[in-house]
């Protein structure tokens, strides 16, 4: 039971991660070349990407309905005054995003399409930073605070031609400048990116990751993996997917197993843990121990979760109704004491 717990918390840690972020900030995506021309940013070295349709997002009703319960974000200075001087605001201007983790040392490249008053957004740049010419373009490399890389920004075209803006950790561009004039071939260690980038079509909002750098990153976030170590020993690969219907929120993670016995063994754990988890939350100890918001997030999980396995790739799909959402969301408005 413990180990389910913790498996479970992680994801459902990830998910809560990933709506607030998207929060915080500003069925199956198309295929279009609007979405396929970002994901030829994506480099060899590439750890984990996150992607995300703000554009579908808005259609969505439940989507809207949880952001307006949602607690309004805080803003810090420089992005107030970013958004008095550009009068770009991510709720309603930008269209689709993509965020890179790359590099042993890792850095942050954001690729960002939206509508941009390009001037004022130039005008901004060069106010707070110097120009100078990376890979045949304008990149401006922005004031940063102490002890922080500094930040390198710059206008691209997409391939339909709508602006996109770069920005890059550490001061350079040139290499996600190179790739988005003239997207590289599958080589290069970038075959094995397209593979799981095309796997986790289907989802407005993913994140890919490689597994050997999620076991570095989540230490330092302060995720305790004891529990589900096990787990992520013997895998490669880590996908997350979420989708808003009208009346739920699906959830898709897949894991792709260092090999079929692998993924064979992740399986059957899994689905054993499932059944044995199904029992336990009826166990009175257990309820004590557990707050009923936590509850009912595992009920619903467990209770809708199914299990399959497709070769080396083991899936897990659960959903999320409306009404729990809901009392997710506004238990943020909530003091801790009172939840």
């Amino acid at each position: 039971m413990k180990k389910l717990l913790v498996f479970m918390l992680l994801v459902a840690l990830a998910l809560l991660a990933l709506f607030f972020f998207l929060r915080g900030r500003p069925q199956r995506f198309a295929r279009d070349g609007a979405a396929t021309a970002l994901f030829a940013l994506v480099p060899a070295d590439a750890q984990a990407v996150l992607y995300f349709d703000a554009a579908a997002l808005r259609q969505s009703a439940l989507w809207g309905e949880l952001a307006v319960r949602l607690p309004s974000p805080k803003q810090d200075r420089e992005y107030e005054e970013f958004v008095k001087a550009t009068g770009f605001d991510y709720t309603r201007d930008l269209d689709r995003g993509l965020c890179i983790q790359r590099g042993a040392n890792p850095r942050m490249l954001v690729a960002a399409e939206g509508r941009f008053d390009r001037d004022r957004v130039l005008r901004y740049w060069r106010q707070r930073g110097r120009a100078e010419k990376q890979a045949g373009q304008d990149v401006y490399i922005l004031t940063s605070l102490p002890g922080t890389p500094p930040m390198a920004a710059a206008f691209a075209n997409s391939a339909g031609g709508a602006p996109r803006i770069l920005l890059g950790e550490g001061g350079d561009l040139s290499d996600a400048l190179a790739m988005n004039a003239f997207p590289p071939a599958s080589g290069n260690g970038r075959q094995a990116w397209r593979d799981r980038l095309a796997r986790a079509a289907g989802a407005r909002i993913f994140v890919v990751a490689r597994v050997d750098a999620l076991r570095k990153v989540l230490p330092l976030a302060g995720v305790r993996v004891d529990g589900a170590g096990d787990i992520l020993k013997k895998l490669d690969w880590l996908i997350l997917t979420a989708s808003f219907e009208p009346d739920s929120l699906r959830i898709g993670l897949e894991g792709e197993a260092t090999g079929i016995a692998a993924a064979l063994q992740i399986s059957a754990l899994l689905e054993g843990l499932r059944m044995m988890g199904r029992g336990s939350l009826h166990d009175p100890d257990t309820a004590k121990q557990t707050h009923p918001l936590e509850r009912a997030l595992l009920t619903a999980i467990l209770d809708s979760g199914r299990i399959s396995l497709d070769g080396r790739h083991v899936q897990v799909r659960f959903q999320l109704p409306r009404d729990l959402l809901f009392r997710l969301t506004d238990s943020q408005n909530t003091p801790a004491r009172q939840r």
